[in-house]
């Protein structure tokens, strides 16, 4: 179990773990919504795509810069996105350093101002991050609401439905 900092709250959240290893799958090829956001993404798929292809008709061509642009990317994004999750992990040990000395005295301004940046940068990873899961999700929740408010809404007007009296009856003593 460890801590991590707090990038989003007051709170420092726990992680607990129970994995023993992790089997590792076949990597393969996704374009990522992330990778738009990338100011290196478009000027690297303009020089794949200007690359010289020698065929003879336009279909074969299309079909071999496409097959250049899956074979790059393939290996561009899984390096960027483990880079993507090193800088995070070194970011989060520093702002966890940063949150220990500030527990212990007063901050300066060059460190105030390198844990706003911390927490810039942490933002734009998490950003990306819930774009990767986002198009993983497949889930309508996610364009209709977050959080399963339809389901609780029906649990809760299912129970005032049970709950509501549609007529009393007067039963007498005589």
């Amino acid at each position: 179990m460890f801590k991590l900092p707090r990038e989003l709250s007051d709170h420092n959240p726990l992680i607990l773990s129970t994995q023993r290893a992790v089997q590792h799958r076949k990597l393969s090829f996704k374009f990522e919504l992330a990778w738009l956001k990338d100011p290196n993404f478009l000027p690297l798929v303009k020089s794949i795509w200007d690359k010289p292809c020698h065929t003879t008709t336009t279909l074969d061509r299309i079909q071999i810069k496409l097959k250049h642009f899956k074979q790059f990317f393939k290996g561009w994004g899984f390096d960027r996105q483990g880079s993507q999750k090193k800088k995070k992990k070194s970011l989060q040990e520093e702002l966890l350093s940063l949150e220990s000395l500030e527990e212990n005295c007063l901050l300066t301004s060059e460190h105030l101002s390198r844990k706003t940046t911390i927490i810039t940068e942490l933002f734009k990873i998490n950003e990306e991050e819930e774009l990767y899961w986002y198009q993983r999700s497949h889930d309508k929740q996610l364009h209709d609401g977050d959080n399963n408010t339809e389901y609780f809404h029906r649990v809760a007007n299912g129970r005032k439905r049970k709950k509501i009296l549609f007529c009393l009856w007067k039963m007498g003593l005589e």
